[in-house]
């Protein structure tokens, strides 16, 4: 099977880029300088060039603080809502596969007992990328009904920024950190994200469109996940647990946004993600 994986250089992309291919897909992931998703011709004639027979959108704008700024916002519509309905309709048209990344931002009742796959965001989300983020995921299902949508939560990994190397760069000058500890949600390694989509390319005859969520197991707060951070990576950080209400944002964030995985198999728990992550990038 040929994939596209567009927005192919970011964190998530280039890893799942690279599992994929350890399967034997044949993948091509450009960079959102290489294919812009925004420009419909361009990915039309890319389309056309390289015929791929699937396409994930890994393409978006991520910076949750910056697309609060009026300045920032028609950018960050056109690339996480416009977009994602063009490249639907476009995948509709050829009879090509899609799948969409989308994030667990887009629910804003705040609920502890966390969401399922098929729980409905019908809500405007608490801030604008995630509300950008729930506006694609209706446009791409509207143009493409045979879709596949993967809901994905606070992800890191290589090549990209992420709370778990921010974590480990500030222990390098800091002796004592403020850590909120009211922001509860699941910690997911992009490496098991990747596993995740690959059990849905591999099993596509089987596995029906619609929503799925690839996180890990288990929940925790903001302060939980970087003091296990810290006792994984053995350094010794003073950790102040503070409020969300008192952690100055641009951004308003729900303080319940955990993601539910009923559908997919089960990936390991949140704890073991950061301890696989932070041991490879020791051995490195």
């Amino acid at each position: 099977m040929k994939v596209l994986i567009t927005g192919g250089k970011g964190m998530l992309g280039s890893k799942l880029a690279t599992f994929l291919q350890s399967k034997g897909y044949e993948v091509s992931n450009p960079g959102s300088n290489e294919l812009d998703i925004t420009n419909t011709e361009q990915v039309r004639q890319y389309l056309l060039s390289n015929s791929p027979d699937f396409i994930i959108n890994c393409a978006a704008y991520t910076n949750v603080e910056q697309a609060e700024s009026e300045e920032e916002k028609p950018k960050v519509f056109e690339i996480n809502t416009k977009a994602p309905g063009k490249l639907a309709k476009l995948t509709d048209e050829a009879n090509i596969g899609f799948m969409h990344i989308s994030t667990d931002y887009v629910f804003s009742a705040n609920d502890p007992r966390g969401y399922a796959e098929f729980d409905v965001p019908t809500q405007p989300a608490y801030n604008y990328y995630g509300e950008t983020k729930r506006l694609g995921e209706f446009e791409v299902m509207k143009n493409n009904p045979n879709s596949y949508i993967v809901r994905v939560q606070w992800t890191f990994g290589e090549g990209g920024k992420n709370l778990v190397d921010t974590m480990l760069k500030l222990a390098e000058t800091r002796t004592e950190l403020n850590v909120v500890e009211d922001e509860v949600g699941v910690p997911t390694y992009t490496y098991y994200v990747a596993q995740s989509i690959a059990y849905i390319l591999d099993n596509s005859q089987s596995i029906q469109p619609g929503f799925y969520h690839a996180v890990s197991e288990g929940q925790c707060s903001r302060y939980e996940q970087v003091q296990y951070i810290y006792e994984i990576a053995k350094l010794d950080v003073k950790l102040n647990p503070i409020r969300l209400a008192d952690y100055p944002r641009k951004a308003k964030v729900p303080n319940f946004s955990i993601l539910k995985n009923t559908r997919l198999p089960k990936l390991p728990d949140w704890r073991e993600g950061i301890r696989e992550y932070i041991l490879s990038k020791q051995h490195l």
